[in-house]
């Protein structure tokens, strides 16, 4: 009886997780722009913090006419948060050059 009781748990924790998965961000219904553009050249999206892998055989300006000609037809958007879309925190912050405290140099330029 132990035994079925956890099987049921589980089955209904994967199903929770199931439901809580975000909608695809290049549907018309649920259009969501920047997640879609991310989507297309990811292959996949973020759903509350994990990857969807999805393969999209068009490029962006495909599914942004599908949206476009959607809400011109009288179609309703039920879009979500952006942090629906979100990259996971522990991912890590995303690194880019600049100058700051290590860009600083006592002698000016190199080689001076």
């Amino acid at each position: 009886m132990r035994r079925r009781r956890s099987l049921t748990v589980i089955v209904g924790l994967g199903l929770a997780a199931c439901s809580r998965r975000a909608p695809d961000p290049c549907d018309p219904s649920s259009w969501a722009e920047r997640a879609c553009q991310d989507a297309v050249g990811q292959g996949g999206y973020y759903s509350h913090g994990t990857f969807i892998p999805h393969v999209y055989p068009y490029p962006y300006p495909y599914y942004f006419g599908n949206y476009g000609t959607y809400v011109t037809r009288g179609g309703r958007v039920n879009s979500s948060s952006p942090e629906t879309y979100a990259r996971p925190s522990s991912a890590g912050p995303v690194t880019r050059g600049g100058f700051g405290s290590t860009g600083e140099h006592a002698g000016g330029f190199a080689g001076e």
